[in-house]
């Protein structure tokens, strides 16, 4: 498990969350390093963390892709008609059950909530930012990352700066 996930799943922990929904594309990296881009915006495209697995809920039709990129989770595949609703009831039920479930409180669409509250009436849904405060604490190849941009646009700066002379326009 990675330090961020370690992280956000210790905050679960003292929050009593069962269960974390994730449904940015951006926080899902942030967690997993996976990038799934999904073509439609109907597409089912879930991160659940437990207190037990993770888990990575999409469609079928995108398998190969997740189970490729979200090494670290379990994959649950939409069956024909299935939505993300019927997938997060069999997470629960794999994990015998939530009380409480936090989600993302800055994106998570309506619609999914009360999908998934029809399946799971006696769940309390819990609005969080949990995620987004881990992200705060870069990681070490993050910072790597940064440093490496830093570099690259201080000689590009740096470049410029040596070309330009009274007189000169930028055509």
């Amino acid at each position: 498990m990675n330090e961020r996930i370690a992280a956000v799943k210790a905050e679960m922990s003292r929050q009593g969350l069962d269960a974390y929904i994730i449904e940015t594309r951006e926080n899902k990296f942030a967690l997993t390093g996976f990038e799934h881009n999904v073509a439609d915006y109907n597409t089912i495209s879930l991160l659940v963390l437990t207190q037990g697995k993770d888990y990575f809920l999409a469609e079928r039709m995108e398998q190969e892709a997740v189970t490729a990129g979200a090494k670290d989770c379990e994959v649950l595949l939409a069956e024909k008609d299935e939505r993300a609703a019927a997938l997060m009831k069999r997470v629960s039920d794999l994990e015998g059950g939530f009380r409480r479930i936090g989600y993302e409180i800055y994106a998570f669409r309506k619609y999914y909530a009360d999908e998934i509250r029809t399946v799971l009436p006696n769940a309390e849904f819990v609005p969080t930012d949990i995620v987004e405060q881990a992200r705060i604490i870069k990681t070490k190849a993050e910072i790597e990352i940064i440093a490496e941009t830093m570099e690259i646009g201080s000689k590009a700066l740096m470049h410029a700066v040596s070309r330009i002379t009274c007189g000169i326009s930028e055509k």
